[in-house]
């Protein structure tokens, strides 16, 4: 039961960066003729899974 929760929250995690990468693209699309305005960007990374073993 613990992999589906670990599986689910890796998935959640990965819709939530993708979302704040569209609101970026979005900023910048809105702003684009904006005097001042300088493009916006997100860097995302990957990082180390959790095993099944550190879930307590």
């Amino acid at each position: 039961m613990r992999s589906t929760f670990l599986g689910l929250e890796t998935a959640r995690k990965g819709l939530v960066a993708n979302q704040k990468g569209l609101d970026v693209t979005g900023q910048n699309i809105t702003n684009v003729n904006t005097e001042g305005y300088t493009r916006q960007r997100i860097d995302t990374v990957s990082v180390s899974s959790v095993t099944n073993s550190n879930i307590r």
